[in-house]
């Protein structure tokens, strides 16, 4: 989710600057730094950490009015400026390329009148010149395209600038993001050098006969992390599609899936092996009106039994293993839903209403509000339990499939969910759930 605040007027010259409190913590404020200029937005809507965008701005001494001058290229005709910059500090045969030296003398000179910070604005290439207390903006959105030059009193570009690198400067000392907004987060990102399990979310489609695929479900595998990339993808090919009856059948990674590990040494059980957020439309946010009370222990999951894989689940006189899916809400003040993510944990557990209980303590473990500096706070909400999924008895080997469902997400129409008494008839095998009898 993301929060956002803009300086200055978009019709003329702005900053745009986003952050998501959900996956921002200590030392990083992850989001967007954009600029306006003449209605149209300038930068890469791509994930950066505007940590780095705050050191570039301070570096340029943006925080400090008063101090931008380039008088010196004033006279120049926009053209001729961005031709300077060019041999002189970005082209390949400028001077300053042969001498390391004197080529960081020369932009440490010149940097002040450089906007490009952090990451998002690489694309293209905005400067702001001091023309005698006149401000000079001038933005080349690309090589072939003219300058964009705007000028106005060089007090509101400066003043613009300032507030952007003050708030960011605040949410970087506010100490709400001093820890992450669950206890998990971020803590291991996928590395595959490193002992622990991560997570990987496979799609199965069906060819259709006018090059349309048809998707029917989604898996969730969990791996050691010394597995290789190249075997798990192997590995679930022939999990999925190793029927000859399923020769139709295609295995997709969606890249958008984050994947979640844990350390190794965790205790498997209660540990979380994955998260992945659900697309949520417009439609979809009435149904999370403002101050919804949720009731996940009414909730009616789906029960269902997981055949273990080949190198999964060893037999051994021990309490089977389950993975359990639960769905929590960031619930913004005043405002309503501003996302929803699943999440999957391993479980030990006598049978599937011990698996239940199991994973109601964790969602309402999950539980918090996060304050968002100026912004309204958020709610971290338990919504309901989705899925129970039988593994089997034994000890966890190096691959194991423990979660499958329909591609689509399944958002309920109220918030006091009703039993199901179908989906909690019994077991679901994964067989059914595919309608491939045999695969």
């Amino acid at each position: 989710m993301i929060l956002r605040k803009i300086f200055g007027d978009k019709s003329r010259f702005a900053v745009e600057v986003m952050h998501d409190p959900t996956v921002s913590g200590p030392h990083m404020v992850v989001g967007f730094f954009l600029y306006w200029v003449n209605d149209k937005w300038i930068g890469n809507l791509a994930y950066e950490y505007l940590t780095h965008t705050l050191k570039d701005m301070r570096d340029a001494k943006t925080q400090i009015p008063g101090h931008r001058g380039g008088a010196e290229f004033c006279a120049l005709s926009p053209e001729a400026f961005l031709r300077w910059w060019d041999e002189n500090l970005w082209s390949e045969d400028s001077p300053g390329q042969a001498d390391h030296e004197q080529w960081n003398k020369l932009w440490d000179d010149h940097r002040r009148l450089w906007l490009n910070f952090g990451d998002a604005n690489s694309d293209a290439k905005i400067y702001l010149l001091d023309c005698g207390g006149v401000g000079r903006l001038l933005w080349y959105p690309n090589k072939d395209a003219p300058a964009v030059v705007i000028e106005d009193d060089i007090s509101r570009f400066e003043t613009i600038l300032k507030d952007a690198h003050d708030y960011m400067s605040a949410l970087h000392a506010f100490v709400g993001y001093h820890q992450y907004l669950t206890d998990r987060e971020h803590r291991l990102f996928i590395d595959r050098t490193a002992a622990g399990w991560h997570s990987v979310r496979a799609r199965v489609t069906r060819a259709g006969d006018t090059n349309r695929s048809e998707a029917i479900a989604d898996h969730v595998f969990l791996f050691r992390s010394d597995y290789g990339w190249l075997r798990e993808q192997a590995h679930v090919r022939a999990r999925l599609t190793g029927s000859e009856r399923a020769a139709d059948l295609r295995v997709e990674f969606p890249e958008t899936d984050g994947i979640r590990a844990a350390a190794d040494g965790d205790d498997p059980n209660g540990m979380e092996v994955h998260r992945a957020w659900v697309a949520l439309g417009d439609s979809d946010r009435g149904r999370f009106p403002p101050g919804a009370a949720f009731h996940p222990e009414l909730s009616a999951p789906l029960r269902q039994h997981l055949v273990p894989t080949q190198e999964g689940l060893h037999e051994a006189e021990a309490l089977p293993w389950f993975s359990v899916q639960l769905r929590m809400a960031f619930m913004i003040d005043g405002q309503g839903c501003g996302g929803l993510v699943d999440y999957l944990h391993l479980v030990r557990a006598a049978d599937f209403d011990a698996a239940f209980n199991r994973a109601l303590a964790i969602g309402r473990a999950k539980e918090r509000t996060r304050l968002c500096y100026e912004h309204p706070p958020i709610l971290f909400q338990f919504v309901e339990v989705r899925a129970l999924s039988l593994l089997g008895v034994g000890e966890l080997g190096d691959a194991i499939e423990v979660h499958v469902e329909a591609p689509v997400a399944r958002l309920k129409q109220d918030w006091t969910p009703l039993r199901d008494e179908e989906s909690r008839a019994g077991m679901v095998s994964r067989d059914f759930e595919l309608g491939l009898p045999g695969l």
